[in-house]
């Protein structure tokens, strides 16, 4: 009797692993272009490469009082260029996680993502965060991300330290990154900035977050313009697009 039940043991438990195996497998897992999207990004989000989407996510987990924006500015001229197309920006502003309130400053987090669509090579990118209010600088950093694929089409992802171009006090900062190999795709930027003010100011400022790109070997040069504005240089030969955002604060 006891070997019977050992025997009826076992094979229930050799049942019982298909059937939860598969029902993992047909538990529907949530990407993260689900995850953007939900949280108020539009399809387009899904042209980013994996480390920035990871970032962005990072970014809105950590930041639940966050506000999006993908609003061109219409009043550059730089956004006539037909290349502007390749490239997606996305601006993403909240209370700073790293830097709470404290009794005499408060602290704001710029997040400004975005990359090249994947059939579309560059030799360099770069981006920048401009802001009104006169906010002060805390810290800066950006990286510049890109994927490759070999002979046998598996993906690599990469990722480098960007390189301060310009700096504007209580304006903006912006970065590039001029070593994306030929055979990189969904190149792009991402760029974090943590701004500060007194607790006791109120109201409301203007951020602007562009991205750009150049298919060409320049000297990258940067103006930065407190109305906010940013313009990537050589005009002609390096394509930018921003998002802007009002914030109150």
């Amino acid at each position: 009797m006891k070997i019977r039940r050992v025997i009826l043991l076992c094979l229930s438990l050799i049942l019982m692993f298909p059937l939860a195996a598969m029902a993992n497998e047909l538990e529907p897992s949530i990407s993260k272009d689900a995850i953007l999207i939900k949280a108020g990004y539009p399809q387009e989000i899904s042209e980013l490469n994996e480390i920035q989407k990871d970032e962005i996510i990072k970014f809105i987990k950590s930041h639940p009082d966050y506000t999006i924006s993908t609003i061109e500015n219409p009043n550059e001229d730089d956004y006539t260029i037909q290349s502007n197309s390749n490239l997606n920006t996305y601006l993403t502003v909240a209370s700073s996680a790293d830097y709470p309130n404290t009794s005499t400053s408060q602290y704001k987090d710029i997040l400004v993502s975005g990359s090249l669509k994947a059939n579309v090579n560059s030799k360099a990118v770069g981006a920048g965060a401009a802001w009104s209010g006169q906010w002060n600088i805390v810290r800066s950093f950006a990286y510049a991300s890109w994927k490759t694929k070999n002979f046998l089409g598996v993906e690599t992802s990469h990722t480098a330290d960007s390189v301060l171009v310009d700096a504007a006090p209580q304006a903006g900062v912006t970065y590039s990154y001029d070593g994306v190999p030929s055979n990189g795709y969904y190149a792009g930027t991402s760029l974090l900035v943590t701004i500060k003010k007194p607790i006791s100011s109120h109201g409301s400022f203007d951020v602007v977050g562009k991205q750009a790109y150049t298919t060409s070997s320049v000297n990258w040069s940067a103006t930065i313009s407190s109305t906010p504005g940013i313009t990537f240089g050589p005009s002609d030969k390096v394509y930018q697009k921003a998002a802007t955002q009002n914030v109150n604060y």
